[in-house]
């Protein structure tokens, strides 16, 4: 139960922002190509 209560915040404090980095990355391909084309 313990370890549950530290891993969980940890991981959140490192899933999240790698998750929105991901997401946010295909966004700025899309929009360099439009703006080159």
């Amino acid at each position: 139960m313990l370890g549950g209560m530290v891993t969980a915040p940890l991981l959140s404090l490192f899933v999240i922002p790698a998750a929105y980095v991901l997401m946010r990355k295909p966004r700025k391909r899309g929009r360099l190509n439009t703006e080159a084309s």
